[in-house]
């Protein structure tokens, strides 16, 4: 705890994790320190008021000043227990909670029986319907226990309060202020230690048990040992030899202390059958204060106690909350234990210091921030089990009730896996459902590993806030690319469209079909199917996430009758409440793919009203009609899947895939995984550049990368090269062409043949280095060795039929044609060289040779020359 003073307030800290815990007392003026860049203000900021005796006019404007933005390094910032003075404040002057969410307030009652005014603690949150009706909560005088009278006018007090937008608490504040609180603490289940020096503290459950285990609690202490007592709640009879068991055990090689020991166990020590071998140090005693009513427990020197006993006098002691008198209770059947007990005759200091960091480890558990971190924390997350550490290296995104981040786990000897990290909003972790629909999650993926879902790998706590760790998916989701698809113009092939809602049904199907190594069926109804949740990886996988309202059969973590999921993706029975089965999928699957082939939601209207209304009551609109280019019997496929009687429905994922593998084969349509990955990054390369490289550069995956500029070994640009012959041509409007394998024996309807490189484009093409060329070239196909051998042939025959020509032709002497008398007409077919057919001809001029049938030709078709000898 630190102390702050050179002011008229006086200014104490706690901190707990990172809770940042700020008490203020005495008068709030000019000198008032704390402000808005206060550096040493950081994580979860709670400023208790409760004993704030008065605020100048001086004094609101450094107020205002402080609560206007977070301090560097704050992420929230919270008042509790508002006195009077400062609800007057906040209802008066504007912009004096600034960036603060107000938790609870002192609200001022009357007892007419006692006289007295009192001030009482409201809990806004759970008081926020009466408030909002324009009363005041009822509350009871602590001296008397008659009804107390609200002083003020109860719209005028929570004028402010009501009109607040609360919202939602970090669940980490309220794990604290309960844990604070007796009347609601949250139960210590397992037993937790600290050692420090030479001090090992040690942290005891909420309940002691028969089963007490002496050898672990006791076992090999040395130094000075501390055991807490101040969750313990109930000691079962069995329990109590346990316990003398544990105390004389440690103490053998230790020198043990008893703290903040509460009644329960007080009454198990009275019962003990050998004198206490530990000291008893401090007490832990309920009491209430007469003033503001609050309830909790207050720290008592054992010895001090047993002398106010002796002299039969009530301690007393300062409120914590409003600084009135907090009685704490007399205990006389407490006298023969305390005479016959050693007692600590001064505070341990020490032990005391920990009690914070015991308070840390019972709220966060083992997960701890780096403290050597800079900057008011670490983003790396120990886990002390698995010897790794968990590194945030940025953040995803943000979804409905988590957002995400990229994280690397590292661990002993290089171990280290790339993973995603979810964590639940704090706005929504208030209300538990939030925190249980998160672990939900978990606790319905890890079960499932398929291919086509996100794996889960683990979930964990870091200062108080659930995490769950995922497999990393390096790619966008579907409806990030379908926007990013109608922003440039282009639609979704549909093989494409098809092969993406293919293999999101068999992870569905599988799912809806888990059984567990045991043979218990465990089916999983995700309840949420949307493009949203349908990942895309550039790396060839297609994946189904966020089963973070996901129903398992047999789990109670979901309400009937309450709407979850996206608006326009519900099926019927859903919008009404009724039980979900698998075919709630599959109705949301068709609305899926009705989106990815026609660009629009088959019932989404200008208001959720009206599109629940479409979803129970009209038709889905045919695809076929919206979009002609779309088959009839995939149009009948998606129909089928949309109908509004489950039982009538396609039954199952299963089903669904079939019927789209059936039309696929049909249609002669082919895609997968791979396809669908290398379509997105030839389209949308550069709109995919978070995800890693595209286009350029090495491959990435298990497909070839997208063509570029060539790059060397060094990831330098080469040089330009020549227009290899492409595949497919790309017209002056740059559309993109799918390119689909050809049938055997048809050409592809989107191939043209390739343009043969002309002399001057080869000519002017700059040098290429020869690894690079045989890259970018098409292999060539293998030739026969006979078909070499008949070249040469015909190669040495021409070769030698030009030797005996050519020396004729120019002395004169002209050429004979074999098969006619000299000074004959020539016949028709003599003019082509040779008495074979046009349709001969032509495939000849098309041969492997023409080159040299066109020389032959040549030569036959010279005139003869009349030269005489």
């Amino acid at each position: 705890m630190e102390t702050q003073q050179g002011s008229n307030a006086t200014i104490s800290r706690v901190r707990v994790g990172t809770i940042n815990h700020i008490r203020i007392a005495g008068v709030i003026d000019e000198t008032f320190p704390l402000t808005s860049s206060s550096p040493d203000l950081g994580g979860l900021i709670i400023v208790d008021l409760g004993r704030v005796e008065r605020i100048s006019s001086f004094g609101v404007r450094r107020w205002v000043e402080f609560a206007s933005k977070l301090p560097p390094g704050g992420s929230s910032l919270y008042m509790v227990n508002a006195p009077p003075v400062m609800v007057d404040q906040l209802n008066m002057v504007e912009g004096f909670a600034g960036v603060s969410r107000v938790l609870s307030v002192l609200a001022p009652y009357t007892c007419r029986a006692c006289g007295e005014d009192r001030l009482r603690v409201v809990e806004l949150l759970s008081e926020a319907p009466i408030i909002a009706k324009g009363c005041a909560p009822e509350h009871s005088c602590p001296v008397c226990a008659g009804k107390l009278e609200f002083a003020e006018l109860p719209s005028e007090f929570f004028d402010y309060v009501g009109r607040q937008q609360l919202g939602t608490v970090d669940p980490v504040v309220m794990r604290y202020l309960r844990a604070t609180s007796p009347s609601a603490p949250n139960p210590l289940t397992t037993h937790l230690k600290i050692v420090q020096d030479d001090i090992t503290y040690i942290t005891l459950a909420s309940e002691l048990k028969g089963s007490l285990n002496v050898r672990r609690l006791a076992s090999g202490l040395e130094g000075r040992v501390a055991f807490d007592f101040s969750h313990v709640t109930k000691v079962e009879p069995e329990a109590v030899a346990r316990l003398e068991q544990v105390l004389a055990t440690a103490s053998q090689g230790a020198k043990v202390v008893l703290c903040r020991v509460p009644p329960p166990v007080l009454n198990a020590l009275s019962r003990f059958t050998q004198l206490l071998t530990a000291q008893l140090g401090t007490l832990w005693l309920p009491c209430e204060c007469r003033n503001c009513g609050h309830e909790h427990h207050q720290r008592a020197l054992a010895s001090e106690y047993l002398a106010r006993l002796r002299t039969n006098a009530s301690p007393e002691r300062e409120c914590p909350i409003c600084g009135g008198t907090a009685r704490l209770p007399s205990i006389p059947r407490l006298l023969p234990l305390l005479r016959r007990s050693s007692l600590v005759k001064q505070p341990l200091e020490d032990l005391e210091a920990l009690e914070p960091r015991a308070l840390s480890q019972y709220l966060f558990g083992s997960t701890h921030l780096d403290s050597n971190a800079k900057g008011g924390g670490s983003t790396d997350i120990s886990n002390s089990i698995s010897a790794t550490r968990l590194q945030s290296i940025r953040r995803l995104g943000q979804g409905g009730m988590a957002e995400v981040f990229l994280a690397r786990q590292v661990g002993v000897k290089g171990f280290e896996k790339f993973v995603v990290m979810k964590k639940i909003l704090p706005q929504f972790a208030e209300n538990a459902e939030f925190v249980d629909m998160l672990f939900a999650e978990a606790r319905a993926n890890a079960r499932l590993t398929h291919p086509n879902i996100v794996q889960t790998f683990d979930v964990g706590m870091n200062d108080g806030v659930a995490y769950i760790l995922m497999e990393y998916v390096r790619g966008p989701d579907l409806k990030k690319l379908m926007n990013e698809l109608r922003r440039k113009g282009l639609t979704l092939p549909i093989e494409h469209a098809l092969r993406i809602v293919a293999e999101t049904a068999a992870g569905l199907h599988y799912a809806h079909c888990y059984v567990d190594p045991a043979g218990v069926p465990h089916p999983v109804v995700h309840r949420d199917v949307s493009p949203h949740n349908i990942l895309i990886s550039l790396d060839g996988a297609i994946k189904l996430s966020d089963f973070g309202i996901a129903k398992v059969q047999g789990e109670e973590n979901t309400q009937a009758g309450v709407l979850k999921g996206k608006i326009s993706y519900l099926s019927p029975e859903a919008t009404s409440g009724q039980p979900l089965d698998a075919r709630n999928d599959v109705f949301a699957l068709g609305v899926v793919l009705f989106e990815l082939l026609t660009g629009q939601q088959p019932f989404k209207r200008d208001h959720d009203a009206a599109t629940l209304n479409a979803i129970v009551s009209e038709p889905a609109p045919v695809p076929s009609q919206l979009e002609p280019n779309i088959p009839r019997d995939v149009s009948d496929l998606i129909l089928r899947a949309l109908v509004k009687d489950p039982a009538r429905r396609t039954p199952s994922a299963a089903a669904m895939r079939e019927e789209i593998e059936a039309v696929m084969a049909h249609h002669r349509l082919n895609s997968s995984p791979a396809a669908v990955a290398q379509f997105f990054k030839a389209t949308l390369g550069e709109r995919l550049a978070e995800f890693g490289p595209a286009q350029n550069g090495p491959p990435l995956g298990s497909f070839p990368s997208v063509g570029g500029q060539p790059r060397t070994a060094a990831g330098a640009v080469a040089a330009p090269r020549p227009p290899a012959p492409l595949p497919a041509a790309v017209g002056a409007d740059e559309r993109t062409e799918v390119c689909r394998p050809a049938r055997r024996g048809r050409p592809s309807p989107n191939v043209l043949p390739p343009k043969p490189p002309t002399k001057n484009t080869l000519a002017s093409a700059p040098a290429v280095p020869a690894e690079d060329l045989a890259a970018a070239k098409p292999a060539a196909p293998r030739s026969s060795p006979l078909k070499w051998v008949v070249m040469v042939v015909i190669g040495f025959l021409t070769v030698g039929g030009a030797g005996v020509v050519v020396p004729k032709l120019l002395s004169g002497g002209g050429v004979e044609v074999g098969g006619r008398e000299p000074g004959a007409p020539r016949r028709p077919g003599d003019e082509r060289g040779g008495g074979g057919s046009a349709d001969e001809d032509r495939v000849a001029e098309r041969g492997p040779h023409a080159a040299a049938v066109r020389f032959h030709r040549r030569l036959q078709s010279l005139p003869p020359t009349g030269v005489a000898e």
